[in-house]
């Protein structure tokens, strides 16, 4: 009875199902109405822009049973169908077996039309259907999904030949779709295993072609890797070392201490070698201490001769207390701006003179 879309019936599906299955807390709920119409969730608030969504609460969303059609390029080239569409036949049009099941509230079962509780047993991911071509993003999600799960997920191998068949269109995503999944797989412990997935499939170069051709690739993805637990910002710093261009659509809020951490990078490999002016300068690039920390993270985790913080933030400190207000009160007549910031540059570089004195390493000042 359940397929029958002139039966009315409203199913737990997808994501929800397969977390329960797995034992996973539930955040958000999904549901497929099959068998009603518009009409019938008109005291609901419509959410979707595209085809009818409707939200009960926050985290509980209903859709009604639908097929979609492929009829142009890009995430809007869809139209979609919603009279008498049955339960299978939405489903049909996900992405992975795995999130593909529904369950009846009602009876407590599980329907499961093609084989994902084999394949969640089994730790296995598997597309659908040749529908999962009809949105590249398909490919980020698989391999964002073996990010959350773990390196023991396989992919099955008719999917890989699949995903390798859809590589060109991989160009055609729009960047802030490519971001969006980029940072939901960084939230994952194991991010580096999105990007290492995406190189086993052979289709890094298609997705992100500036990162494929980084020479250090592999050495970010394991220096990510050890930033696992770490601040998005860290996670974006580790993965774009030594690349000569980003090719993510990164948020300016995140971009610009991105870049300066990049920039940086180089200067703290030798940073006991840099005469102290420059050292100066690159201490007061840091807006704040806990940026500052952050580059230091980045530097431990890609060697074996990791800095001791305790100087350099000690003197960062320093640097960032100085105030020049009581050297003001005490001068009889108005001071020029460019005198007082060459007053200001001269004590903290004196400041930093006397941290050097007061460095316990011989051989190192850090």
């Amino acid at each position: 009875m359940e397929n029958m879309a002139s039966t009315k019936k409203i199913y737990l599906v997808g994501g929800a199902v397969r977390d329960m299955l797995l034992n996973l807390p539930l955040n958000d709920k999904d549901y497929v109405a099959v068998g009603y119409t518009q009409e019938d969730f008109s005291h609901l608030r419509r959410v979707g822009k595209s085809f009818p969504v409707f939200l009960q609460d926050n985290s509980t969303q209903i859709a009604l049973a639908r097929k979609e059609f492929k009829i142009d390029k890009g995430y809007n080239g869809f139209s979609f169908e919603i009279e008498n569409v049955s339960l299978e036949e939405d489903l049909k049009r996900r992405d992975l077996t795995i999130n593909a099941l529904a369950y009846d509230e009602e009876e407590q079962k599980i329907i499961d039309y093609f084989g994902g509780k084999e394949d969640l047993k089994n730790k296995i991911l598997r597309h659908v259907s040749k529908a999962f071509c009809e949105d590249p993003l398909r490919i980020l999600r698989l391999a964002r999904f073996r990010a959350r799960f773990g390196e023991e997920w396989r992919i099955h191998p008719s999917t890989k030949e699949l995903v390798y068949s859809m590589k060109e269109t991989l160009k055609e995503l729009e960047p802030n779709r490519v971001y969006k999944e980029v940072e939901n797989a960084m939230q994952h412990p194991k991010s580096a295993l999105f990007f290492s997935t995406l190189l086993e499939l052979k289709v890094l170069k298609y997705a992100f072609p500036n990162l494929y051709k980084t020479p250090t690739l592999l050495h970010n993805l394991s220096t990510l890797q050890k930033l696992d637990n770490q601040a998005l910002l860290l996670k974006f710093a580790a993965l774009f070392l030594n690349s000569t261009h980003l090719d993510l659509q990164i948020p300016k809020k995140i971009l610009n201490p991105l870049l300066l951490l990049l920039k940086n990078q180089e200067s703290f490999k030798n940073l006991a070698q840099i005469p102290p002016k420059t050292l100066l300068n690159l201490l007061e690039s840091y807006k704040d201490i806990h940026l500052l920390k952050q580059q230091i993270k980045l530097h431990n985790a890609q060697t074996n001769t990791p800095l001791k913080a305790k100087w350099i933030l000690s003197t960062y400190k320093k640097l960032k207390n100085y105030s020049i207000k009581e050297w003001l009160y005490s001068q009889k007549q108005p001071i020029p701006p460019l005198v007082i910031k060459e007053k200001i540059q001269q004590d903290k570089y004196l400041l930093l003179l006397q941290a050097l004195k007061t460095q316990p390493y011989k051989t190192s000042i850090f």
